[in-house]
């Protein structure tokens, strides 16, 4: 793809922030007209030299609303690219809110709507392929009660009967209306991509990816600050990681799974909001409920910034929190519809 794109002309930076995406401003201004009355030329009396003073009338008009265009972006290193279009990849929220100067900065997207989950991902090495137990790709369900023992009583009896609360939907519940990771009811995704490639560890080895998901951070400036923050998500990741070691330790052939890790890596929400421009370490962007679906979700296209800030022409969007959705597939229908939407509007 990199070649792909040099060969046509595109030049690729790598490891070069954006700081900010530039706005030329033109500011309104007043047009004073002096025209004459029946035609004639302004300062020209109808009268001759011996009449009164020339009859003038002067008018005042109004330039249209001022009109904002993006002239590229500035890079954390001071340098400035110069650009007619800029598209943005990074999180909706996060590049309305901390890329544009103001007045065309705007928090509605950040601060106000809803966010999906985050995650903790766990990069795991063994001394021992765990196989036949996990495949290419494994997803681990919340367990019910007949698969674990625990849940009765817990949330209203048996499956079936009053006040039964099903482990799936618990799952959730937890992470959105709770803001919790709850050990007993969750869902986790395993990667071994050793099962159809044997080069990515040693013979008898294996590579493990974890996802799992986990409630987003709070707002920034919220709280009890980063030092808080930090201690949180120390207790989170413990309890995600001990959580799904027993979990995987239940399945047969992998009942000395934590014995076998040799190196372990861990990505936590905080990483992957400082990391990626995450807001809030919302992995898949804004949430899929019904307020923010279809129209109702944010557009391709700058919108504009507060009270004061109109739109600014050439600014487009693209990934997961802006239409149609996130998710691979939508993310690159969306990405094909921006593409045809631009050469149809820009060339």
């Amino acid at each position: 793809m990199l070649r792909l794109a040099e060969e046509n002309g595109v030049r690729c930076l790598f490891d070069s922030p954006v700081a900010e995406i530039l706005v030329e401003e033109e500011k309104e201004e007043e047009e004073r007209e002096e025209e004459g009355t029946d035609g004639l030329q302004k300062n020209e009396s109808p009268f001759s030299s011996s009449s009164s003073p020339s009859a003038v009338t002067t008018t005042t008009k109004k330039r249209p609303k001022p009109h904002h265009k993006t002239t590229g972006v500035r890079l954390s290193s001071g340098q400035q690219l110069e650009a007619d279009l800029v598209i943005s990849n990074v999180d909706l929220p996060f590049t309305n809110k901390y890329l544009f100067p103001p007045p065309f900065s705007q928090s509605f997207d950040h601060d106000k709507r809803e966010f999906s989950s985050s995650v903790v991902s766990f990069l795991w090495a063994l001394n021992k392929t765990m196989s036949p137990g996990l495949k290419h790709h494994t997803t681990f369900l919340a367990a019910r009660e007949k698969e674990d023992g625990r849940e009765e009583g817990r949330e209203g009896g048996k499956e079936g009967g009053q006040g039964y609360k099903y482990p799936g939907k618990a799952a959730w519940d937890a992470l959105f209306k709770n803001n919790k990771f709850d050990s007993t009811w969750f869902n986790f995704y395993v990667h071994a991509p050793q099962r159809t490639d044997e080069s990515v560890c040693p013979p008898g080895h294996d590579a493990i990816m974890i996802l799992v998901p986990c409630p987003i951070l709070g707002k920034e400036g919220g709280g009890g600050g980063a030092e808080q923050e930090e201690e949180e998500e120390e207790e989170l990741i413990s309890s995600v990681r001990e959580a799904v070691l027993g979990r995987l330790e239940e399945v047969e052939g992998m009942q000395d799974f934590r014995d076998c890790l040799t190196h372990e890596k861990v990505i936590g929400p905080r990483e992957w909001r400082e990391r990626y421009s995450l807001s809030r370490g919302a992995v898949f962007g804004l949430r899929h409920n019904l307020g923010q679906l279809s129209l109702l979700r944010p557009g391709q296209k700058h919108r504009g910034g507060g009270r004061e800030g109109g739109r600014v022409e050439g600014v487009y969007y693209c990934g997961a929190s802006s239409r149609p959705g996130n998710g691979v597939p939508l993310v690159m229908v969306g990405a094909k519809l921006l593409s045809e939407r631009i050469v149809k509007e820009c060339f």
